[in-house]
């Protein structure tokens, strides 16, 4: 880091006002502090009931002054998308990922229970507000997914450390051997009627990831040997599954990275996320074959200078299914066909940082955003290709009153000519001609990318710097995500 470092000649433009952004707030003389960044309520797993009437999203909270940082507070939040301002508090104590059933009336999400404080899948009934505990798993629930007819839901669990792994760990023998078979994370099926659960996955697999078909008798899962960092990243393939519970049935042969097997909205395509082979570093590609069987995978955006960082099924629109890319500095919706025709669906004009939940006719969706001069929010968009995004919440009104450095997509040229793109922030009350200490903050990975949002957090210092007169630079260098596989 140089402390005299001019700023170079590419980089001087016009002053941006700093506090444009949503809501455009006025701008005060208070600049960004470790408080502020260390203290910011974070917005997360987005749920839109399929009528596209209520939202209920996940709200973390720092801990009060007076206790341990480990001590945030998560809680489900819901609201009427056409009164966002009377919110209700529909868990808390550790609630976490809601998810609305797919006729609306109830809203699951998970949650620690007492005295193990394993996590747990809990269900409201919103006509009586009746909370049931659905499960008892006892090495806790990762994930869960509510059928299509929604009278069941599929849920992974891990297994649970015997009566003596137990006693010894009370008794201070919890070291880890390095690989040492671990814990399974399997997957199971509870009926809502019953509470009774039933193992699907008859196989020593962990699944990662999975989804219902259609019809809900069937469930495609992205399963790894077991569930340690190498099996994940490198072993892990998809297969289908009986949901009564079966061994699963290999879809296709798979060397590296693979995440997010889904089925068409038609039941008639299986699509996942993969990387190209072994040495590809992110699975960013996406694959899809006939559910019928019978074909070998084929890559439908072969060729696409972006990276897909989420894949799901578009309700409403048969084989279509629609990703979420992130393309240079920005991300956008898209669609893609088995043709592998893709489409833009929208170009929210903001970082795209939650998964989707969609309408039943794909028309809206609900997620999180944020830009340059806000964190993430509760957003409400429509799949059209200009269609801009509505903001429901607003819960860091102290950001209101804080300037913020200028910030903007910058590009260069490396020594070999290739296009290099990044983000830039520009120092607190810049004057253009000015010179200023530079900061390069580089992204780690290198399966990763800096997009042109929010940089301020405990680990990201973007804002932190620029509020005590450093011009900061993010560069996204060979091997980033957002340019497609050729470039990393």
């Amino acid at each position: 880091m140089s402390r005299r470092a001019g700023l170079p000649t590419r980089l001087i433009g016009a002053w941006l006002i700093a506090c444009i952004g949503w809501n455009a707030a006025a701008c005060a003389d208070e600049v960004l502090s470790t408080d502020v960044v260390l203290n910011l309520v974070t917005n997360s797993n987005v749920t839109l009931s399929s009528d596209g009437r209520r939202v209920a999203w996940q709200v973390t909270r720092p801990p009060e002054a007076a206790q341990s940082q480990r001590n945030v507070v998560h809680e489900v939040w819901s609201a009427a998308v056409d009164a966002p301002a009377k919110r209700v508090l529909e868990a808390g104590g550790g609630a976490y990922r809601p998810s609305w059933s797919p006729d609306g009336k109830q809203l699951a999400w998970l949650q620690g229970t007492e005295p193990s404080g394993t996590v747990q899948l809990r269900v409201k009934t919103l006509a009586n507000g009746e909370v049931r505990t659905l499960t008892d798993a006892p090495g806790g629930v990762a994930a869960f997914e509510w059928s299509p007819q929604g009278d069941r839901i599929a849920y992974t669990a891990w297994d649970g450390i015997s009566a003596e792994q137990q006693r010894e760990h009370s008794e201070g023998r919890d070291w880890i051997v390095f690989d040492e078979p671990g814990r399974q994370l399997r997957l199971y099926v509870t009926d809502l009627a019953t509470a009774k659960s039933v193992l699907v996955t008859r196989a020593e697999l962990s699944v990662h990831y999975f989804s219902w078909s259609p019809r809900g008798d069937q469930l495609v899962i992205a399963a790894a040997p077991s569930a340690s960092a190498d099996d994940e990243m490198l072993r892990t393939r998809p297969y289908v599954v009986a949901a009564v519970g079966s061994v699963p049935r290999l879809l296709a042969d798979h060397f590296g990275r693979l995440a997010f097997p889904t089925w068409s909205a038609d039941g008639t395509w299986i699509a996942w996320l993969a990387s190209l082979d072994v040495s590809d570093a992110y699975n960013g590609n996406v694959f899809a074959v006939p559910a019928s069987g019978g074909a070998a995978p084929k890559n439908l955006t072969e060729g696409f200078e972006g990276t897909a960082t989420w894949l799901g099924a578009w309700p409403g629109h048969g084989a279509t299914f629609v990703f979420r890319s992130v393309e240079g500095q920005v991300t956008n919706l898209r669609s893609v066909d088995p043709s592998g025709k893709v489409t833009l669906v929208n170009e929210p004009g903001a970082v795209l940082s939650g998964v989707p939940s969609f309408t039943a006719d794909g028309r809206r969706f609900a997620t999180t955003a944020n830009t340059p001069s806000h964190p993430d929010e509760v957003v409400l968009g429509r799949t059209e290709r200009n269609a801009r995004l509505r903001r429901l919440t607003d819960s860091n009104l102290q950001l209101n009153s804080v300037r913020l450095g200028a910030q903007e997509v910058t590009r260069w040229r490396s020594k070999d000519g290739l296009p290099i793109e990044g983000v830039l922030i520009r120092p607190v009350g810049y004057q253009p001609g000015g010179r200023y200490p530079v900061v390069v903050h580089v992204h780690g990975g290198s399966e990763s990318v800096v997009e042109n949002g929010w940089r301020g957090s405990y680990r990201d210092w973007g804002q932190l710097l620029a509020a005590r007169g450093y011009l900061v630079i993010y560069p996204n260098y060979r091997g980033s995500l957002g340019r497609g596989a050729a470039f990393v």
